[in-house]
């Protein structure tokens, strides 16, 4: 079909839906739009497709999520210039992409999103994007340079007062700060966290990928148990579940459960932890992010319960789709756990070989 009969036909089939729908458009978001889009209809192409994003996200339709955002990107460089906009649709695309564990591509968007935000001298936006960059950089286990951006980016929160900021900022600084082991400062930055955050902001995102309440309660939990405070780490964690299920999120619920989950591990409760863990690695297929760690904790519990094949298979495969992803930051201990499977597998070499490499890894990373 001819190109300009094919974008004749889109627009028109636009128009049709609109008026046949009038009042209940929200039900047709996605076909409104595709019709849009390859209508060429820039303009209603922006919002539809956005809008698509966000409602296919909520089901965890993650791909699609990203195609519409980028759809909507493509469309908005056809309208007049709109950097704003470009700024929080890089930021809509960074949600979609965080659980897929599609980490180099969310530091790219977020490095537009800071560059576009710098450019408009919006610090609250730029803010935000060195804030989420330096989440990832996490994942990734790029310690120096998330350090560097999370507190960049806490000092902006600071200085401008806004509530959202702090929260996504002290969020990020404690987090990193438990990642690199130090438990008493992170200790004290997430509970900040949780102090700047009203009661009545408790199903707020400000922006990250799940609800800001319940991931800085499962930081918190693991903070707690590393240092052996495990009454106050299971009861901060089952309230970040019960948050999660109250606001029936489900990338909230599935971090609330790796929360409790690793809390109980870490305790020695693995009977306990157990069911917990196998629910949430059964929601991590819309989620393939989540399945390293949580595949890192079972595969300990079924070696300790004598599934010692099984055990291996989950960590190796655990551990090849954290390389897969570049989820460095959190693999030294997928693959110590993966070495004690090994180890009570009777393979004392393989065992070796990933103790060497987990040492390796935690050195680097």
């Amino acid at each position: 079909m001819n190109p300009l009969v094919r974008r004749s036909l889109h627009a028109r089939i636009l128009e049709a839906i609109e008026h046949f729908y009038a009042g209940r458009l929200a039900e047709q978001t996605e076909r409104l739009a595709h019709h849009a889009f390859l209508g060429e209809v820039w303009d209603r192409a922006v919002g539809y497709c956005r809008e698509a994003g966000v409602r296919t996200l909520a089901r965890m339709a993650s791909w699609e999520s990203v195609s519409f955002f980028e759809r909507a990107l493509a469309a908005l460089g056809h309208r007049p210039a709109d950097a704003a906009l470009g700024v929080d649709l890089r930021f809509d695309l960074n949600t979609a992409l965080v659980p897929l564990g599609q980490h180099a591509r969310s530091v790219a968007v977020l490095r537009e999103a800071a560059a576009l935000a710098g450019s408009l001298g919006d610090q609250p936006r730029l803010a935000r994007a060195l804030s989420l960059e330096s989440s990832v950089h996490w994942d990734m286990g790029h310690s120096e340079e998330a350090a560097r951006v999370g507190e960049e980016s806490l000092a902006i929160a600071e200085a401008s007062h806004d509530m959202g900021l702090q929260v996504v900022g002290h969020y990020n600084v404690g987090a990193g700060r438990r990642a690199q082991g130090d438990y008493r400062q992170a200790l004290a930055v997430l509970r900040r966290t949780l102090a700047v955050l009203p009661p009545d902001e408790s199903g707020a995102r400000f922006g990250l990928p799940g609800v800001a309440g319940v991931l800085t309660r499962a930081q918190l939990a693991w903070t707690l148990a590393e240092l052996g405070q495990f009454d106050e780490a299971l009861e901060t964690a089952a309230e970040g579940l019960r948050l999660a299920e109250s606001q029936r999120d489900s990338y909230s619920i599935t971090y609330a459960l790796l929360g409790v989950g690793g809390t109980l591990v870490r305790r020695g409760h693995l009977r306990e932890a157990k069911p917990l863990l196998e629910r949430g690695i059964g929601q991590c297929g819309d989620m393939p992010a989540f399945y390293p760690p949580f595949a890192g904790d079972l595969a300990l519990i079924h070696a300790v319960a004598g599934r010692t094949a099984e055990a291996v298979e989950l960590a190796e495969r655990g551990v090849r789709q954290a390389r897969s992803m570049l989820r460095l930051g959190r693999l030294s201990l997928i693959t110590t756990h993966l070495g004690e499977a090994r180890l009570m597998a009777g393979d004392a070499a393989g065992a070796a070989e990933a103790g060497r490499l987990a040492l390796e890894l935690a050195h680097t990373h």
